[in-house]
């Protein structure tokens, strides 16, 4: 286990290249690259102004930490961007005064609990995932805003603070996935939950969906909100509150031989406002008011 120091020079600089990284943070270039028992440390040492860290091959680290280590936190307003995947194997820590970017997802990998904390930045056109054979935790310390989150095994405790995701917010695929909600806001386009086991501890949560909503059958959800003009509802599911906006014209199609289970359904539309529901075919859907 060792510890590398970001050199970001003016312009574009690649996670592959020894002439990245320092062993220490007053030391020279030449360091090895990052393995996945090296912490990484980018501070107001490393960054020139305009400065762009690149994952252009597949990448790992420990920790990733932007806000210094031993030293003041990154300045210079630097960019990381992925072209490719960065496998992290610890904590990730951002900071606001970034750009993060790129298409690649961040896989949070191993069998531990790791912290995410992105002190108010927008982790653009990247999911936060945990990966095939993983089965760790993810801990938000504090609101999380991104494209994707998606863990496919494992779990997340979102510590009460808010998710917000630009495209969607899924759960399972391929191991046991559970997500901890505790009295967090979900604001997503999709909500999808794959094969599982899925476990969904709901606590006092909202979820906001303006999209489709691929519920897994699993109970219970507490407040879901359907945001958008259509959405398509999947499974038998189970509400505290299933609500449509009154003041939204929506088109909320229901697969066929579903039944959705609320205690508290709230569709009444406004005036200039209708609210459509129908199903996908003929086998017919059911609300029933629990």
């Amino acid at each position: 286990m060792a510890d590398r120091f970001a050199e970001l020079a003016t312009g574009n600089n690649n996670w592959s290249s020894v002439n990245t990284w320092k062993a220490t943070t007053d030391g020279a270039t030449g360091a090895s690259v990052p393995t996945s028992s090296d912490n990484v440390y980018i501070n107001a040492d490393s960054c020139a102004a305009g400065a762009t860290l690149t994952v252009d091959a597949t990448a790992n680290c420990l920790a990733m930490d932007w806000s210094g280590g031993d030293r003041s936190g990154a300045t210079n307003t630097p960019t990381f961007t992925q072209t490719n995947k960065l496998y992290v194997y610890g904590d990730l820590t951002t900071i606001a005064a970034m750009v993060y970017g790129g298409s690649q997802y961040l896989y949070f990998a191993g069998n531990i609990a790791h912290n995410l904390t992105s002190n108010g930045l927008t982790i653009n056109n990247v999911g936060v995932y945990l990966g095939s054979g993983f089965i760790g935790t993810i801990n938000l310390l504090d609101a999380l805003t991104t494209n994707r989150l998606r863990i496919i095994a494992g779990t997340i405790t979102t510590n009460n603070h808010d998710v917000t995701c630009a495209l969607h917010f899924s759960l399972g695929q391929i191991g046991a996935a559970t997500a901890n909600l505790g009295s967090s806001t979900i604001n997503t386009v999709e909500w999808q939950v794959y094969a599982g086991p899925v476990t969904l501890n709901a606590g006092t949560s909202i979820i906001n969906a303006s999209g489709n909503f691929t519920g897994g059958s699993i109970a219970t959800y507490n407040i879901v909100n359907l945001t958008g003009a259509t959405s398509t509802i999947t499974g038998n599911n189970t509400f505290a509150t299933f609500a449509l906006p009154p003041a939204t014209t929506q088109t909320i199609i229901f697969t066929d031989g579903t039944t959705q289970t609320a205690t508290t359904f709230t569709l009444d539309g406004s005036a200039g406002h209708i609210h459509t529901l129908q199903g996908t075919g003929v086998a017919g859907w059911a609300l029933v008011q629990a």
